[in-house]
């Protein structure tokens, strides 16, 4: 098969492009196969690569000299070498293209005197990769609209990594307020921003859902979550929410245990940051594992994290998901307060939402509170905890940054997370 002799390999490595398919279809065959040589020239040289094999077009196989480290470590193997592949776009001809990856390894020293050591590896490795939650795309006839809606969202989501990367997207803090007392902050909500070019502060929520799209919104969501946690390093009364995708949830995103390494070393080692943190789920994006996400939320949670569900009544999931992942906090759609005055069904949801949102969850977020009619009929409707820009705009710094009513108060930090703050 190649020209190595067996008794010479230590590790074998398996890395698959999930989008070859994808790419193919809305860049060309030449483009596909020149991002799968990319991945070759970029992971051959971190390795003591001794062969390179390559049996289906979308996937690269490596024979090392390198005795790879125990199962965990190799999972961070796997996990680092994705992700930072992952965000370096490959260019070709004025294209540019982000590359989704599953990986999988193993070490021929897990069976010694074993003849079919190397083949057992292979197989290990395989498994490995074939366990991620990142799965390859399926081929079909997705049509020219789909090819312009793929290359448009590529082209936004390499822009939002790129002002990432140079700073120019950044996250601005929100607080979440106690109705019946707005000087009290439950927590401060992190937002991703950046600044246009007539000096506004605006969302970048339209690259964010082209990443959804192409699978690939982990790669923000891992970025944010290592912002919020230098946040609360360096702030030790901050108590931060951080939005991620429902595609993000699970420790399998590249094989089986290699997705989110460094956030489980960190929660581990500092139980005092895992407290103060709240990962918030919303329902705009579909879950690509129940399992994988459950497993992902009881994890955080035993690190001493907590979990949110926000845009709770979108009917984007069911009550048995929802009773299944088990929220510590729900946050209501803002449609639902926004649209309250247009009739006298819709104001009085707000109270069943809450009720609903209470069976499941200890704490129940109202969100869209833009005016004080708003945030009247939400204290109406029974709510305890509430955000909007009534309540205090986008900030870039956790002050208190609230309405004329409420610059005078002192924000409260709320450092012991209780079911029902009094």
């Amino acid at each position: 098969m190649f020209n190595v002799s067996v008794d010479e390999a230590s590790s074998v490595l398996i890395v698959r492009l999930n989008n070859f398919r994808s790419i193919q279809a809305a860049y060309g065959e030449e483009v596909a196969l020149g991002a799968v040589e990319h991945l070759r020239a970029r992971i051959v040289p971190r390795f003591a690569t001794m062969a390179v094999i390559q049996n289906v077009p979308d996937e690269i196989e490596l024979v090392l000299a390198d005795v790879l480290p125990h199962p965990f470590s190799r999972s961070i193997v796997v996990d680092t070498l994705c992700a930072s592949l992952a965000v370096e776009p490959y260019r070709h001809a004025g294209d540019a293209v982000l590359l989704t990856l599953a990986a999988g390894c193993a070490s021929l020293q897990d069976f010694p005197n074993d003849e079919l050591r190397f083949d057992r590896a292979r197989i290990d490795a395989r498994n490995m990769m074939d366990n991620a939650s990142c799965t390859p795309d399926s081929f079909a006839d997705w049509g020219a609209a789909w090819a312009v809606l793929y290359r448009a969202d590529m082209a936004a989501g390499i822009a939002l990594l790129e002002q990432l990367a140079r700073g120019e997207a950044f996250l601005a803090w929100q607080a979440v307020r106690k109705v019946s007392d707005p000087s009290r902050i439950l927590h401060h909500e992190a937002h991703l921003c950046r600044i246009g070019h007539d000096g506004q502060r605006i969302g970048c929520e339209e690259a964010y859902r082209g990443l959804e799209r192409l699978e690939l919104a982990h790669l923000v969501d891992q970025q944010l979550v290592s912002r919020a946690l230098d946040e609360l390093k360096a702030d030790p009364k901050a108590r931060i929410n951080v939005p991620i995708s429902a595609q993000s949830l699970s420790f399998h995103l590249h094989g089986k245990d290699a997705g989110w390494t460094e956030l489980r070393r960190q929660l581990r080692n500092n139980p005092s940051l895992a407290n103060r943190l709240v990962i918030e789920v919303a329902e705009s994006a579909p879950l690509l594992s129940l399992g994988h996400a459950k497993e992902f939320v009881d994890g955080v949670r035993r690190s001493g994290a907590h979990f949110a569900l926000s845009q709770f009544g979108s009917a984007r999931v069911s009550m048995g998901q929802l009773f299944f992942l088990a929220p510590d906090l729900i946050k209501l759609d803002g449609d639902f307060l926004r649209t309250a005055f247009q009739s006298y069904q819709h104001r009085t949801r707000i109270a069943r939402l809450v009720e609903l949102a209470h069976s499941v969850a200890s704490i129940v977020i109202v969100d869209g509170a833009e005016s004080h009619e708003h945030f009247d009929l939400a204290r109406e409707q029974g709510a305890e905890w509430i955000v909007g820009h009534h309540m205090g705009q986008l900030s870039m710094s956790r002050a208190v940054a609230a309405e004329p009513r409420l610059r005078q108060e002192t924000a409260e930090k709320v450092v012991v997370f209780e079911a029902r703050a009094a």
